[in-house]
């Protein structure tokens, strides 16, 4: 389940210095809708819920960094938190889409 929030195009699109900003936007862009979904699910619980907002904050700076030193930084920090996220939705037995 934690895969599915952090998938190959997560981690290979995203930390590959020859692949130009264009698609890591759009990654960026489609865990943003990824997590947005989540959060609308009625059985999403509160805490996770805010787990999300944090992530899609996370991940608005995270585009706002492509292509500058500090990316990395923001990639690591937002990877860790889309696992507790994952584990947090398995413990509650809600799957990933």
């Amino acid at each position: 389940m934690t895969q599915s929030l952090i998938d190959g195009d997560w981690r290979q699109l995203l930390i590959d210095d020859n692949v130009c900003d264009a698609p890591k936007h759009q990654v960026i862009d489609a865990k943003r809708k990824q997590l947005q979904d989540l959060k609308a699910r009625p059985d999403t619980p509160v805490q996770v819920r805010r787990l999300i907002i944090s992530a899609c904050d996370a991940l608005e700076r995270l585009k706002g960094h492509v292509g500058a030193e500090e990316f990395y930084v923001y990639y690591g920090r937002l990877t860790d938190l889309l696992r507790v996220i994952g584990k947090e939705l398995e413990v509650c037995g809600i799957a990933v889409d």
